[in-house]
């Protein structure tokens, strides 16, 4: 049953992501930019669990798509802190509207008391 709800949830977003031309680990990197923008590379690779030379690698190409952008850490000169670019800002309301439109047909047949049941359910099994 979960690998059907994976499957129905997953796979359009995954589709629709790859559409924009990122990939899944490259999603990752500018929703934890979304959420706290002007990240060093050590915390990017620490949110995303790889190591920071592969991290350095996944920026780059960020880089050249033009979705984020280096600048110097006025806190440490030696390191740098990536940022969003208004290009990839765009990219990520895209995204999210489209995550939103999935999960709102999945769960639109559901009615209030059910979406509460599976909440509990879900809340249960994740502890």
């Amino acid at each position: 049953m979960l690998g059907k709800i994976r499957h129905r949830m997953y796979f359009p977003i995954r589709n629709h992501i790859n559409s924009c031309e990122i990939s899944i680990s490259e999603m990752y990197i500018l929703r934890a930019l979304a959420s706290n923008d002007g990240q060093g590379i050590k915390a990017l690779s620490e949110w995303v669990d790889v190591t920071s030379s592969a991290m350095t690698q996944m920026i780059d190409r960020l880089l050249e798509k033009g979705l984020v952008e280096k600048n110097e850490n006025t806190d440490d000169r030696r390191s740098l802190k990536v940022s969003l670019s208004k290009k990839s800002v765009e990219l990520i309301k895209k995204i999210r509207e489209e995550h939103y439109k999935v999960y709102k047909d999945m769960f639109e047949p559901l009615t209030d008391v059910e979406i509460a049941s599976l909440n509990s359910a879900l809340s249960k099994i994740t502890k």
